[in-house]
């Protein structure tokens, strides 16, 4: 007899709409359903998350944080959380958007 098992299930997550460059956020990928073990990682605009010191991962059995120590211009993009077991992969994404400093410029017409 073939057992398949649960596949995963990721709860909807997604980042907070006012993040300015230099502030800080996190966002916490959470699988709800789904047999252990469980192996989760993040994919960025479609690869894998680069390594970045101002990026830490953390992660437990069934939930993944991603903590941003200082935002840029660099962070912004689509998110995505990979939850694989036996079972199957699921995946879900989060677009993060980061407000620059403005900057003007006067000059004489």
């Amino acid at each position: 007899m073939l057992h398949s098992g649960e596949p995963p299930e990721i709860s909807p997550f997604q980042f907070s709409e006012d993040l300015q460059e230099g502030s800080r956020t996190h966002v916490v990928c959470a699988i709800i359903f789904g047999d252990l073990p469980m192996e989760i990682t993040w994919n960025k605009d479609g690869r894998p998350l680069a390594h970045d010191p101002d990026i830490q991962e953390q992660s437990l059995q069934f939930v993944s944080n991603l903590v941003f120590n200082k935002l840029s211009a660099r962070h912004a993009g689509h998110y995505t959380c990979i939850a694989k077991n036996a079972a199957a992969q699921a995946n879900r994404t989060a677009k993060l958007v980061i407000k620059g400093e403005y900057c003007f410029i006067v000059s004489e017409l």
